[in-house]
Order: C-alpha cells, then sequence, then structure tokens
C-alpha cells in the first residue's frame, strides 16, 4: 500500500493544525525543517515573500507523521542491500519481473552486473514501471539506489524512434548530472540503439535540444527552454532529483524549476526524489505536480535510521588546539593511522578548502581540492580525476555534500560541521541537519562500511555536534558519535600538542581494532 496524494490532501483537510517546528538555512539559503515523521514542520514561505503560513500544508505534515504506521512499504537504509522479512505486495526479487526490453535486461545485467535490486528498487520500480504511469514523491536515503529507479523510469519510456526529447532530469549540480549519465545510464544504456542524451550544464553550447533525454542543472534547462531551445512538448517522464536542494532560494532553484513544470504537458509522470521530507518539500512538491494526472505516493522514512550504521562515526575535541597548523597535524595523524581506500575532507568555505589541501600537499599526501571557485571544466576534470583513483584525498565545501557517489570512498571528515545559515550568515549554535547526512552518506554507500570523523575545534562546534545527536542518535545506548580521547588542555604548547598527538593515535588505533574485532568496518 502507498499513500496516495489525494488521501493526504483529504486527510489534510479535517487534521488539526501542527505546531510549527524550527526552521534553519544553509549557506545557499536551502530551506530545511525537522523531519515530518520527526516533527511537524512550518509550512514554506510563500513565493511573493509575505511569510504566511499554510495551515493545509502544516496538517499535511502532521498525517504523513501519523501515516507511518499505515503505509506497509517502508525502507531501511541502515540495510541497503537487506529485504524486509516479509516482501510487500507487488515487490519484485529479481529485475528480470520488470516489463523492460531485451536491450535493458543486458545493459542491467552485462554493463551495470547487477545481480539483484536493493529495497527501494524492489518497492518502487514495479509502480515507476507500470501502466497507466503514476506520478511518485519518493523519499530515498543517499546510496539506497534511487539513481537506478529514475533512470529505468526514463529509459523505459523512450521511443527512439521518435526524434524528440522524451524524458527530462532535473538535478542540481553538473557533478550529478554527470554521475547519473557517466555511471548509471551511459551503461544501462549501452544496447539501446538509436538512444540520444544530452547532459545540459552550466557552459553547454547547444543550439537546439533534440535528445531523447536531457540530464540538467535547473538554470540550464529553464534558459533552454525560455530561449526555445528546448521542447518539452513531448515529454514522457520528468524527473527531480533532491527536491529539498531545488527550494534553494538564493539561487533560484525553486522558481527555475517551477518554470520548467508549467511548460511540462500535463499527462506527464513526475518522479520526485529527496532524502528528506520536510513540510516544506511536500508542499513543493503538491506544486510539481499540481497539473500532472495521477496521485503521488510518499515513501515515509523515521529520522532515527537516516544514518546508515555501516558508517562508524567519531568524534575528536581540539578546543585546546589555538593554530590553524596545529588543527592540520591532528587531520595529518588520520590518515598516518588508518589504511582507507580513499576519503573526502568537507570543509566550510572556499579558503579553509585551499589551505587545508595546501598543508597536506606539501607533507606529500595525494590530495587535489573542489569547490565554486573552479571553472566549470575544471570541476569536471577534479571528479574524473578522483573516480578514476588518481588521487586519494580531495577537499571539498559542500558543492560535493550531495548525490555524488565514489565508490573508493571509505573514510569522510568533517574538518568543520556544517552550519546552518539564514540572509547568507551563519546562525550561531544550530548545525545544517541534512547536509551532515549527506555529508556522511558520501560513505557507506550501497551497503558498504565507512567511517566519519568529526572535528570539534570549538566550543560552537561542541553545541552543532550535541544536536545533530540528539535529532539522528538513539535515545538509549552508546552514543551515535564516540568520541576519541585527546586531551588537548587549553592553550597547550607545542610539547603538549605533540603528546595529544600521541595519546590520539593510540587511541584511534585501539577504537578502530575494536570495531574491526567486532565484525565492523575494514579501514
Amino acid at each position: 500500500l502507498t499513500i496516495t496524494m489525494s488521501e493526504l490532501l483529504a486527510a489534510a483537510a479535517a487534521a488539526p493544525a501542527a505546531v510549527p517546528a524550527e526552521t534553519t538555512e544553509n549557506g545557499n539559503g536551502a530551506a530545511t525543517a525537522a523531519d515530518a515523521a520527526a516533527a511537524p514542520a512550518p509550512a514554506e514561505t510563500t513565493e511573493n515573500g509575505n511569510g504566511a503560513a499554510a495551515a493545509a500544508d502544516a496538517a499535511t505534515a502532521a498525517e504523513l507523521a501519523a501515516g507511518v504506521a499505515a503505509v506497509k512499504v517502508e525502507h531501511d537504509p541502515a540495510a541497503v542491500d537487506a529485504s524486509a522479512e516479509a516482501e510487500a505486495p507487488g515487490e519484485i526479487s529479481s529485475f528480470r519481473e520488470l516489463p523492460l526490453s531485451d536491450a535493458l535486461f543486458r545493459g542491467i545485467e552485462e554493463e551495470c552486473k547487477f545481480d539483484a535490486p536493493f529495497s527501494i528498487q524492489r518497492q518502487k520500480l514495479p509502480e515507476i514501471l507500470g501502466e497507466p504511469p503514476r506520478s511518485s514523491i519518493i523519499q530515498a536515503p543517499s546510496g539506497s539506489g534511487k539513481t537506478v529507479c529514475f533512470v529505468l523510469g526514463m529509459l523505459h519510456r523512450i521511443d527512439v524512434s521518435q526524434p524528440t526529447t522524451q524524458a527530462l532530469c532535473v538535478v542540481p549540480t553538473r557533478e550529478i548530472a554527470n554521475q547519473i549519465w557517466e555511471m548509471c545510464m551511459r551503461p544501462m544504456s549501452r544496447y539501446m540503439e538509436g538512444l540520444q542524451v544530452c547532459v545540459f550544464v552550466a557552459a553547454t553550447k547547444i543550439s537546439r535540444v533534440t535528445q531523447h533525454i536531457v540530464i540538467g542543472t535547473p538554470k540550464s534547462v529553464a534558459n533552454a527552454v525560455k530561449k526555445r531551445a528546448l521542447s518539452l512538448e513531448h515529454v514522457n517522464v520528468f524527473v527531480l532529483d533532491e527536491a529539498d536542494k531545488m527550494m534553494d532560494d538564493r539561487n533560484g532553484h525553486r522558481q527555475e524549476a517551477l518554470q520548467i513544470t508549467k511548460r511540462l504537458p500535463n499527462t506527464v509522470q513526475a518522479l520526485l526524489f529527496s532524502a528528506t521530507f520536510t513540510q516544506a518539500v511536500v508542499d513543493f512538491s503538491r506544486k510539481i505536480i499540481t497539473n500532472i494526472n495521477g496521485d503521488a505516493s510518499v515513501v515515509p522514512l523515521r529520522v532515527a535510521t537516516r544514518i546508515p550504521a555501516n558508517v562508524k562515526q567519531l568524534k575528536v575535541n581540539i578546543q585546546g588546539v589555538s593554530s590553524e597548523n596545529q588543527r592540520a597535524e591532528f587531520l595529518k595523524a588520520i590518515f598516518r593511522v588508518l589504511t582507507v581506500q580513499q576519503s573526502i575532507i568537507f570543509v566550510q568555505t572556499k579558503r579553509t578548502c585551499r589551505e587545508v589541501a595546501a598543508s597536506m600537499q606539501r607533507e606529500g599526501y595525494s590530495v587535489d581540492m573542489l569547490n565554486g571557485d573552479l571553472l566549470p571544466d575544471e570541476r569536471d576534470t577534479v571528479v574524473r580525476r578522483f573516480r578514476a583513483g588518481e588521487f586519494k584525498v580531495l577537499v571539498t565545501t559542500n558543492v560535493l555534500a550531495r548525490g555524488v557517489d565514489f565508490e573508493g570512498v571509505s573514510m569522510v571528515v568533517n574538518y568543520e560541521p556544517p552550519q546552518a545559515y539564514a540572509n547568507g550568515q551563519p546562525m550561531a549554535g544550530e548545525p545544517e541537519y541534512d547536509e551532515y547526512v549527506h555529508r556522511v552518506g558520501r560513505t557507506g554507500r550501497a551497503g558498504r562500511n565507512g567511517v566519519a570523523v568529526n572535528f570539534v575545534n570549538c566550543r560552537l562546534d561542541n553545541t552543532l555536534y550535541r544536536k545533530l545527536e540528539e535529532r539522528y542518535g538513539p535515545k538509549e545506548g552508546p552514543a551515535m558519535i564516540e568520541e576519541v580521547p585527546v586531551d588537548v588542555p587549553a592553550s597547550a604548547t607545542a610539547e603538549e600538542i605533540r603528546e595529544a598527538l600521541e595519546r590520539f593515535a593510540d587511541n584511534l588505533e585501539e577504537i578502530v581494532e575494536t570495531h574491526r574485532a567486532a565484525g565492523g568496518n575494514s579501514v
């Protein structure tokens, strides 16, 4: 069973208004709120900026939270490749049960080498590929296999004999767009003779888009539609990935996404994916599908299961360290102790990104960096080299926190915690909850094991991580983020820092060895 949008709206009309929860914004202006399954969140600010709360929307969030028990299909990201004890009605156990062409079966088995579908694929692919086509809102955590769902959904409905754009996928960044094509759609569609695909991002120069499938960023697609370089008249499938990020008003994502959908035929199948379903996302999704024929189903997800158990989370408290050079020494100590395949270091600013990368390069580490200052071609080159294993450590800002999957990444380091922003200014004491989930989600993907190391550099950082644990951690038992003892005294001398580094290295090694002995991560 699924909850249809019409059922949600009907229930919302009768439900009492929910009490709004506090909202935050990240540095890019993307609105976030408490997950609807944990606490009702406030309605999205209206487009004209008057900030009026929509009572019906708040009630919808309350109904989502209350409706979890009524939904039979539920995805558990803590075990991506493990099915529920009993299959939900309509679930598949093999890709061969799907109504796909022989060309797609060959792509799945010979090129992608998929043995069996993941949980979210077993549950949702029959609905996505079913007749008549249904519009769906699908919650899918990082690494769950959602990309396969919407890529198959697009490929399945393409008629290669027709030289028109029949499927459109809009994503927030060029890195995600390139990855969808290079890592999933290209191998999966290898045997679909005559298929043409266009990756339409910044700096793409095309006077007229006629490819069967277009994968692009909001601004690039919206501009192409506005200039009549891209016609959406024959689009059968529309995919919006990272739907919560698409509500980023400062970058114009929300307005551009709405502009695109207004040009779509009202018979299109809309597939909206998000790792979170706050009230704002639900409200935005309703706007997207207003003119779509068909219901929208929701797969609910409890906040407590949003960070997979196969990612070991550690915390390093170095509040006594005063200089950037000393802080960098603790970072380097991690790489001396742990044998990792590849790793991503997340920072908050482009300046810190440059400084950390340069410091590690001077020490001989195989490092490169990626941030918003790089030109589009430079960003593409960095991602391609990292994916090819040409260097081991990538230092980056939140530009890579979402959606991009690197198979070799076994560790992420939050050199600085993700902090919430409002109107371009940091919100004191407020973490960017969803960005933390997405950052940690760069490792431990598709059921693989991973480690996330979090640096506590000041008292504020401690507050941010405490709030993250309150939101996502267990109510009882061991803490979600295990602290690695360091014991750096306040205003530590160089000798005290050296001794603390040795203690830290010994304690880190002991924790990792204990975790290995218990059958945990292989790092």
